[in-house]
């Protein structure tokens, strides 16, 4: 059967695991170029913790847009040694999954056709678990679309699995566990398939002269692991310091979201948790570094839990929507963006703007009382080459929101609102 349909499935090479677990890395260098008849990959799936100094073992807290050790408020890491670190949004410690020790995993990119393999590894102790590839159609090879129990097996600890599969379609997808709440843990990483044809299609695509970036974008809990979250939207959410109920949020139409209690949010597995509306923890952000007067491509993808987001640059009024969940469209000109779960946009943006650094902000559509003087939000930062980027720059403040009214109305993509946010009533309108 197998054969019939030339898909080929091999064996994994034992010297790869480790070479791209030490470069947090996905597949062999010597695959998946855009000549190569295969795209040839290593996944190994662990435990970890956030904010945790493995090699020294030091508990890390945020500082000015850095990591410091907890019990020494001089020291900070540089960059090379943060890449080990894991932040989410920098507060306390929390276990999650990474990928090849990244959270969340790294990026699998593929040409269209290739034959992709994929070799799973589980060193999670007592945890089974798939690997599902969102937007994949699994055309002809469906014993690979890693789903436990009816498409697989679950692979348990210790247990290595091959997934083989065509990379089609093209455009922006991901991979994410599908045995309970293991994605919202961490067990997720980007899935880039490139066209081969120039044809109608936007650019720029690959990313060989670094014009295309990758934004996942997450809801963050602090305190929940998968199975507990479960349970906490079964019987209720509560702030176990103040012996309160944490009452379900709902969006500007009325409708409830689930009990999974939303802190903050993260980009590519950093943000930075908002204790009151306009103060933050200072923790460290995802960075994109940008040319001046360039077009940049954005894929964004919508990794999270329950709550979708809108996404937006802060001082630029106009992004380029070209395409959505895989399918190339006709550029859309907006202010911003919303994405929901499983979700995936892509857009191009101008650096048009004055030389300086500008938040890529995700903000959640949910509607909190004005007491709670809560702000839940990703972010990160979009840096002009060019402009200062010191100490200040590494931690700013929170983002000055694009200026729409009625007299300058913005164009939000995939918006399933009339109007956001909510329009006020015109006082003109009720005489």
């Amino acid at each position: 059967m197998i054969g019939s349909i030339c898909v080929k499935c091999q064996g994994p090479d034992d010297k790869w695991w480790n070479r791209l677990m030490t470069q947090g890395l996905a597949c062999r260098n010597d695959t998946c170029r855009r000549n190569d008849a295969t795209c040839e990959c290593y996944l190994t799936i662990e435990h970890r913790l956030t904010m945790m100094n493995e090699k020294d073992r030091i508990l890390l807290l945020p500082f000015k847009g850095k990591f410091r050790p907890f019990n020494n408020t001089t020291k900070t890491y540089s960059e090379d040694e943060d890449d080990d670190f894991i932040a989410g949004d920098g507060f306390g410690s929390r276990m999650v999954i990474a990928v090849n020790r990244r959270f969340p995993g790294p990026q699998i990119t593929a040409y269209e056709n290739q034959n992709i393999i994929i070799h799973m590894r589980n060193l999670m102790h007592t945890d089974s678990t798939t690997i599902h590839f969102h937007g994949l159609h699994q055309k002809r090879t469906p014993w690979s679309d890693g789903v436990a129990f009816v498409s697989q097996c679950p692979i348990l600890p210790g247990q290595i699995y091959t997934y083989s599969c065509y990379a089609k379609p093209f455009g922006t997808s991901f991979y994410h566990a599908h045995i309970g709440d293991q994605r919202s843990a961490g067990l997720y990483g980007p899935l880039v398939i490139i066209p081969l044809s120039s044809v109608n299609i936007s650019t720029p695509q690959d990313d060989n002269d670094g014009k295309v970036y990758t934004v996942a974008v997450q809801d963050w809990n602090h305190f929940d692991e998968p199975e507990t979250l479960y349970q906490r939207m079964l019987f209720g959410s509560f702030d176990l310091q103040r012996n309160e109920v944490i009452n379900t949020t709902s969006d500007i139409s009325g409708a409830k979201f689930s009990r999974f209690h939303c802190h903050s949010g993260i980009i590519n597995g950093k943000g930075r948790f908002y204790n009151k509306l306009t103060t933050h923890n200072q923790a460290p952000l995802t960075k994109y570094d940008v040319e001046p007067n360039t077009e940049y491509r954005f894929r964004v993808i919508g990794a999270a839990t329950l709550y979708p987001f809108r996404v937006y640059i802060e001082g630029h009024k106009s992004i380029r929507i070209v395409a959505s969940d895989g399918f190339e469209l006709e550029p859309i000109e907006v202010e911003s963006l919303i994405i929901h779960p499983g979700e995936r946009i892509d857009f191009i943006l101008r650096t048009d703007q004055a030389l300086s650094n500008y938040l890529l902000v995700a903000e959640i559509l949910e509607v909190e009382p004005a007491f709670k003087d809560q702000h839940h939000a990703a972010e990160a930062i979009i840096h002009y080459i060019g402009a200062d980027y010191n100490d200040k720059e590494l931690y700013p403040p929170k983002a000055i929101p694009n200026i729409c009214s009625d007299k300058e109305p913005c164009k939000i993509f995939n918006c399933p609102f009339m109007y956001y946010p909510e329009k006020k009533p015109n006082l003109s309108d009720m005489e």
